[in-house]
């Protein structure tokens, strides 16, 4: 799985567009693939369809909202373990994400080797 670079925690959809087409037109690595991460599933459409970065929902399914009341797990946690974010990443941004917030991250690009 690729490593995740966090790009930034945005409260609204203009905030997230206009970070990613400064990120487009200001960025050495700007065509690495963004990701916005958001709770709202219905909002991510819109996003998706108006900046052109892959936009994910973070949001649980009810299946996954049942397991987390009876084993105590974090779906929205673990679904940013599972998607590349570490476990202190996931700690961090899990309840902002829950609370409306969207975060926007990009693929990190493996180190190239110098060659001696």
């Amino acid at each position: 799985m690729t490593r995740k670079r966090i790009i930034g925690l945005f409260q609204t959809e203009i905030d997230v567009i206009r970070k990613i087409e400064e990120w487009q037109v200001h960025s050495s690595q700007a065509d690495q693939q963004l990701y916005a991460i958001t709770k709202d599933a219905d909002f991510y459409v819109n996003l998706q369809n108006l900046s052109g970065a892959k936009v994910t929902s973070a949001k649980p399914s009810i299946i996954e909202k049942a397991k987390s009341l009876l084993t105590k797990n974090q779906p929205t946690k673990d679904y940013l373990v599972d998607f590349g974010l570490s476990e202190k990443e996931a700690d961090a941004y899990q309840q902002e994400i829950e609370n409306g917030l969207i975060l926007l991250v990009a693929d990190e690009l493996p180190q190239k080797k110098e060659r001696i």
